[in-house]
């Protein structure tokens, strides 16, 4: 039961935090119409370095339902996929959140598993958590919003020829951001913790 109360209790601040960031500009980092840089996935990565898949569905799932809240006047760009097909744009807050946290869980928990060092585990995990987000959220993002008039209207704005230059220069300098900066902080805050658990 101990346990439990534990569990509910990071649960709960980890959410708090999230909430906090997604609502403030703490968890966003916005340059022009497009370049979002999110800082949402260090919670989940917390999270996942406390319980794994479960604390990374969990998460995931809090980062997928903020994301989508931004698609009403606070992201540009989730109001524009908002106004093009509303269910698509849930599919591609939620989806890609709900899969990073589950492999990245599934992933830390296999490493637990095998006894690998924790700081290396953290390492994994908080490039992993960042990677997944960005390939899932990209590739949901062109099956499903790719021949609409805002995508193809970027690319031409962008002067690129074809979806993968497309997609390396709209994503690849935000993907390389995140991963740099939640590599750093993730490891960090997670040896944080593991310090205040011992």
């Amino acid at each position: 039961m101990n346990n439990k109360i534990k569990n509910i209790t990071v649960y709960s601040v980890l959410i708090a935090i999230m909430v906090i960031m997604a609502f403030t500009p703490l968890g966003y980092i916005r340059i022009g119409t497009g370049i979002e840089i999110t800082l949402m996935s260090i919670p989940v990565i917390v999270g996942i370095a406390l319980s794994g898949m479960k604390g990374g569905l969990v998460l995931g799932a809090v980062f997928g339902i903020t994301s989508f809240i931004q698609c009403f006047g606070m992201s540009a760009f989730g109001a524009t996929l908002l106004s093009i097909n509303p269910i698509f744009t849930v599919l591609t807050c939620m989806l890609p959140r709900l899969l990073m946290g589950l492999i990245a869980g599934g992933v830390s928990d296999l490493m637990n598993k095998k006894k690998c060092k924790k700081t290396f585990t953290y390492a994994v995990v908080s490039v992993l958590t960042p990677l997944l987000n960005t390939v899932f959220f990209v590739t949901l993002l062109m099956l499903l919003f790719g021949q609409s008039e805002f995508i193809l209207g970027l690319q031409t704005q962008m002067g690129t020829t074809g979806i993968w230059a497309f997609v390396i220069a709209m994503f690849g300098v935000n993907a390389g951001l995140e991963i740099a900066l939640c590599l750093v902080a993730g490891t960090a805050i997670c040896k944080a913790v593991e310090k205040v658990k011992r």
